[in-house]
């Protein structure tokens, strides 16, 4: 059947970008970055002490909520040995917070407060059609993340866990 995973670092850079190239998916810059995200911006005198629910500020071209701010999220990937940490999180300066910022974290990291994540949604295996049958081309920005994915994996959307959870 279907089973879940942590994105690697490129899906997950892939899926903050929402489609764009830029640094953030709404543009170059961090200029409205308070409309996508939780963080703090000394700048506008604006401070966060805490992350919040998901889905409070506008979402990405893909339809995903929280990718630049609120917690860093855990990948599947890793660099010398120690997991990798996508995005930035709610104290987290704006810069800090861009579609290609990642970090490390060691085992002491494991249940950091700032450290969430989301899960991609792994179809079973079966015959998939071929990055062209799907109608990727070989010039396409998006061959590959298509290859990356072994033709299969999605995003699920965003995913809200709890300690006090009766699941």
């Amino acid at each position: 059947g279907w089973s879940y995973r942590l994105p690697t670092q490129a899906e997950w850079q892939y899926a903050c970008r929402g489609g764009t190239t830029t640094a953030f998916h709404f543009g170059k810059n961090a200029e409205n970055i308070e409309e996508y995200a939780w963080v703090s911006n000394p700048a506008k005198d604006t401070y966060e002490d805490h992350s919040h629910e998901v889905g409070l500020k506008r979402p990405n071209q893909f339809g995903l909520f929280d990718m630049h701010g609120n917690v860093q999220e855990w990948s599947a990937s890793s660099h010398y040995e120690k997991k990798v940490t996508c995005g930035g999180y709610w104290s987290g300066n704006p810069e800090e917070c861009r579609s290609a910022s990642w970090d490390t974290a060691g085992p002491t990291w494991e249940f950091q407060e700032h450290i969430g994540f989301r899960v991609v949604l792994v179809p079973p295996k079966g015959p998939f059609k071929s990055t062209e049958e799907r109608g990727v081309s070989a010039r396409s920005p998006r061959k590959q993340f298509a290859l990356a994915d072994l033709n299969s994996t999605r995003f699920t959307g965003n995913l809200r866990v709890t300690s006090d959870s009766q699941d």
